[in-house]
């Protein structure tokens, strides 16, 4: 399969290139009983919890550096409890943010500000989307334009990279 294919070359491009796997699951690791819909699998989301623990955890055993970010709440419930529970299963890095008596309370990121290298990544599970006509399919630029006034009100330097996954048209 593709996936299987996708993860041995990475292994396999880290041994040779002597560098580490930096993982990041941006939110949505489950896809849930979400608006009464049939095309999925299953609606136990329990089961769904399981098949992605699974599928992600050679994913998990390969990488030097594994973070989850949350995703909607229609899909991995509220406040992203289950993308939360999968990152505690696969042992991910947790938001040191939220450390209750010197152990995590907090596997999963709403926000995930990275650096790797030098590189500065900005990693989120949502972005807006415009509502009104003039406002409509530029997610992207709207994006780029609210991160970099929101750094520079900071005075930080923006990052490098964006990423977000989860826009509605």
């Amino acid at each position: 399969s593709a996936w299987l294919d996708f993860w041995s070359v990475a292994a396999s491009t880290c041994k040779r290139e002597r560098a580490d796997l930096w993982v990041v699951c941006n939110g949505d690791l489950v896809d849930g009983n979400h608006h009464g819909t049939g095309q999925i699998f299953t609606v136990n989301e329990v089961t769904q919890e399981r098949m992605a623990t699974a599928v992600l955890d050679d994913v998990a055993q390969q990488a030097a550096h594994l973070f989850v970010v949350r995703g909607t709440g229609v899909h991995v419930g509220t406040s992203g409890c289950w993308d939360e529970k999968i990152a505690e299963d696969l042992g991910a890095t947790p938001d040191p943010a939220l450390i209750v008596d010197g152990k995590p309370a907090a596997w999963s990121w709403w926000h995930l500000p990275l650096e790797v290298r030098g590189v500065k990544f900005d990693i989120a599970h949502h972005t807006t989307r415009g509502r009104r006509e003039w406002t409509r399919g530029n997610a992207a630029d709207r994006m780029v334009s609210q991160a970099i006034m929101s750094y520079s009100r900071q005075s930080r330097k923006p990052p490098d990279v964006l990423v977000r996954s989860h826009v509605h048209n």
